[in-house]
């Protein structure tokens, strides 16, 4: 409970500072969370999640630890440890084998880096950096296949840049680049020598990569533009772009099969020709021998992950201490069972799904999902910058989105034969598998059943192309959902990512998709100003939002436009999953006084109903009450009132992004992540929000209940 105003004026000028009570009906889990001595109006972030902040100590081990996200992640870890030692087909050789690397010696790469240098052309050089792209080394085009965005039903290949060593282009710029230049230099010495290469060609590969990088790194779209899918949708005649750029393309695509596969008349999409005509232009000005240098570092670089511990460690010193703030390994079992995740999705996440999913959930899920369709289909009615003509199509999109709970129910038939005898042999067919996979879908029509991701991940995502939804099972657990608990705990977490990625379809970036998928500009003029009005609002106000570091210092400011998708998503799935509680309760309320009269006889279509029976919608109200289980923690607060229970709401909104990060880690994800930080994304969508500043009394032009707010939806 909030206190008396005049404490909350005094508290102010300094003169006295009252606690900020918590309900004494909050579960034990959520009161261990907060920090009373946090004016919830003043930062609800450390409001709602100070207490548990001020009690972790960031494992050394970590980066960045998360309330929710890591926890569950560490969880399911461990159930993907248990699944793979219990001898189950793919998924056991391959942890065995990633485990067991400690005499992995990096002589298996000789071979091909015999290739490398022997070659005597860079049309030569090129289609082997071609062949060996298929196994994850992306030497100067990156390529893949996806939807048509302007022709949504069928697959076309889609190529950009490639990723570099540093994870961020502005890291290879000014004094940024000054701070990882010694430990980077390091590095690539380190592996290169590790991997037999003489100290001449230890000393190129060194000076070569680092020219080069900065100089591919300079010709990136900026990251803004990146994301904008109308920038990054250049379609082009396949002949003409091999034509075109006869070495990045041309040969590329000759040595990974693409050109074999394509016809001169298909359609490719580049994302960035401006960065094609620099990195032709560059590799046709670079000496063959400095390409060579190049590419070898490349393949000894992401091959290396797969080798034997010395490895390991170099990779670490780099990446995990200098670049991301880490003080230690961490255990090689967790990683492997990270490793497995992510090298076999599916398979994964059919074991997982298998024991730790059931169809009760997903029933409920079902049900949320669809009250907040339904918030959303009561927004864009009301929603008064949107025309007649813009709210018909918006209601016809959202009326077509299709929603994936669980895991992919598609059967794949795999190419490859696993041992427990080579880290790297196994990573190598699998990717190899991957890439054949990738290539037979192009001309193809989508499949909208698809899953991008594993069952068994902690994540959900909207796709644009495909107007999908998808949560997978992996996610779907404590805290961010529980059957067991008070509703306003599941709305406010699981509920506000399912409101969050359906925004998705309506913010700035998903509104440019329609119905079907297809780049389709559906919005008229006017709403298309009014829109753009609003996104201006929110993304200079999240320019101003300043994140900072350990020590308290500023370690930079979030960036407003990189972000506003994202943004745009946390703000608009908070109001939806709160609109689609209320709703909930309301119902829960009105049939539970129904169900609760042994005399009341209930009518559907002209038919009785006895007391005894329910809609399906109506158990899983039941199901998600939370009331009616004594063996739940959270069963005391299932008579919480209603101003409680809202608070609740929003403080396990909070908790889901509560997250404390190393210095390196959060300064790197400044540049590189289109989330906001969990601070940012917390407070400032309760800003922007006048649902919250009712709830937690806050006086207007409070920090937290600012006079001016920006709202898109």
């Amino acid at each position: 409970m909030r206190p008396i105003v005049l404490g909350s004026a005094l508290t102010a000028i300094g003169v006295f500072c009252a606690p900020y009570l918590a309900s004494a009906e909050f579960p034990a889990e959520t009161q261990a969370m907060l920090d009373t001595s946090v004016d919830p109006c003043d930062d609800f972030y450390h409001y709602a999640s100070g207490g548990w902040l001020k009690s972790l100590e960031l494992p050394a081990n970590k980066s960045t630890y998360s309330y929710a996200f890591t926890s569950i992640q560490d969880r399911n870890d461990r159930v993907i440890l248990g699944l793979a030692k219990e001898d189950r087909p793919h998924l056991t050789p391959f942890f065995q084998s990633c485990v067991n690397i400690k005499n992995a010696s990096a002589t298996v790469l000789k071979k091909t880096l015999e290739r490398i240098a022997a070659t005597t052309s860079k049309e030569e050089l090129m289609k082997l950096g071609g062949e060996l792209s298929v196994l994850g080394v992306n030497y100067f085009t990156d390529v893949g296949v996806g939807a048509n965005a302007k022709n949504a039903t069928s697959y076309v290949p889609i190529t950009g840049n490639p990723s570099l060593t540093l994870p961020d282009q502005a890291m290879y710029t000014g004094e940024t680049f000054k701070n990882f230049e010694e430990g980077y230099t390091k590095y690539i010495t380190a592996v290169m020598t590790a991997a037999g290469s003489t100290a001449d060609d230890v000393k190129r590969a060194v000076s070569v990569t680092i020219n080069l990088e900065k100089k591919l790194a300079a010709s990136f779209m900026p990251k803004v533009d990146a994301v904008d899918p109308v920038k990054t949708y250049n379609p082009m005649k396949f002949g003409d772009a091999c034509l075109k750029y006869p070495l990045t393309m041309g040969s590329i695509f000759k040595g990974n099969g693409l050109l074999a596969r394509m016809s001169n008349g298909s359609d490719i999409i580049i994302t960035s020709p401006d960065y094609f005509d620099k990195a032709e232009q560059l590799v046709a000005s670079t000496d063959l021998k400095d390409l060579q240098a190049f590419l070898a570092f490349g393949y000894v670089h992401k091959q290396s992950q797969f080798l034997g511990e010395d490895f390991v460690t170099m990779r670490f010193e780099f990446f995990g201490k200098k670049i991301n703030g880490m003080k230690a390994l961490p255990s090689r079992e967790s990683v492997c069972a990270g490793n497995a995740l992510r090298s076999l999705p599916d398979i994964v996440g059919e074991y997982y799904f298998e024991k730790m999913f059931d169809t009760e959930r997903e029933k409920m899920i079902t049900t949320m999902v669809k009250l907040i369709e339904d918030a959303m289909g009561a927004r864009i009615e009301s929603t008064d910058f949107l025309d007649s003509q813009t709210k018909d199509k918006a209601k016809e999109k959202l009326a077509k989105v299709t929603n994936l709970i669980g895991k992919s129910m598609q059967k794949k038939q795999y190419s490859f034969s696993l041992t427990s005898d080579s880290y790297l042999d196994n990573a190598n067919a699998i990717a190899l598998d991957d890439w054949n996979r990738t290539l037979a879908k192009v001309g193809q029509l989508v499949d909208r059943t698809e899953w991008a991701v594993s069952g068994a991940v902690v994540n959900a995502y909207y796709a644009a192309w495909m107007n999908q939804m998808a949560f997978p099972a992996g996610i779907l657990q404590n805290p961010f959902f529980d059957g067991k608990r008070h509703p306003a705990l599941n709305f406010g977490a699981i509920g506000v990512v399912v409101g969050h990625e359906l925004t998705h379809g309506f913010d700035s970036s998903g509104r440019l998709f329609d119905g079907d998928g297809n780049l389709n500009m559906w919005w008229s003029n006017y709403t298309n100003q009014k829109f753009e009005d609003r996104a201006s609002c929110m993304r200079e106000q999240y320019n101003t939002f300043v994140v900072n570091g350990e020590d308290g210092k500023p370690l930079g400011n979030v960036d407003g436009a990189l972000t506003l998708g994202e943004n745009i998503a946390d703000n608009g799935g908070l109001k939806l999953s709160y609109e689609a509680y209320k709703a909930f309760m309301k119902t829960r309320d009105r049939r539970s006084r129904q169900v609760d009269d042994p005399t009341m006889e209930k009518h559907r279509g002209g038919k009785k109903i006895s007391a005894g029976q329910h809609s399906f919608a109506f158990r899983h109200l039941r199901a998600m009450d939370g009331s009616n289980h004594s063996n739940s923690s959270d069963s005391d607060t299932g008579n919480l009132k209603s101003d409680e229970a809202d608070k609740l709401f929003f403080i396990s909104f909070a908790n889901g992004f509560a997250a404390k990060s190393t210095d390196g880690a959060a300064k790197t994800n400044l540049g590189v992540d289109v989330h906001s930080p969990g601070q940012w994304r917390v407070n400032g969508a309760v800003m922007n929000n006048e649902v919250f500043a009712k709830v937690f009394q806050c006086p207007s032009g409070s920090k937290m209940n600012p006079e001016k707010k920006c709202t898109v939806w």
